[in-house]
């Protein structure tokens, strides 16, 4: 259900945020305009990826990667800068790899939700923040947003498919407030 919400939601022919200045909400004063990109269809080779993982991650996931091996949303149409990256079957593994080098850095020695080997499925670019999948333990198929500055809270959604609906019920505020990057 969620993945059709998010198509549709993507389908605005003409994206964009309304802002003010910093301090006065009472009239918007400039269009910033955003596009939305989907990837194509992942191959036959990276869904076979798919398929390895745990079941409860890999029916999840299927679906989508049949129809978009990945996206970027909100992004400028000024710039490169964009709100929220989901990654491409390909780039799991370097991503992850970079998250697992931060974690390090931060000397966290506990894990219970069993994110540090968790699948790294997108990021909000620039940011050093991650969303992650555990891939086993007691929060298998949640999914997290891990901070770059205090690591995570709890799960940002039960599984991927409000994952997808949370990522366009409020952009603004969750790209301004609670992703904050």
């Amino acid at each position: 259900m969620g993945i059709y919400k998010f198509e549709e939601f993507l389908s605005h022919p003409a994206p964009g945020f309304r802002c003010s200045a910093a301090g006065d909400e009472s009239k918007p004063s400039f269009l910033a305009k955003v596009r939305h990109e989907l990837n194509l269809p992942a191959s036959p080779e990276a869904l076979a990826k798919v398929a390895e993982l745990p079941e409860q991650v890999a029916k999840q996931l299927e679906d989508f990667y049949k129809r978009h091996n990945g996206f970027t949303l909100y992004q400028d149409i000024l710039s490169e800068a964009a709100g929220i990256r989901l990654f491409g079957i390909e780039g799991w593994e370097a991503a992850a790899a970079a998250m697992r080098e931060w974690y390090e850095d931060l000397g966290e020695d506990e894990d219970p939700d069993c994110i540090v080997d968790g699948l790294v499925i997108g990021e909000v670019p620039e940011s050093g923040n991650y969303f992650v999948m555990p891939t086993r333990g007691p929060q298998i198929g949640k999914v997290f947003y891990t901070d770059h500055d205090g690591w995570y809270e709890g799960p940002f959604a039960e599984n991927f498919d409000t994952f997808l609906l949370r990522l366009i019920e409020e952009p603004a505020s969750l790209l301004s407030e609670e992703l904050g990057c």
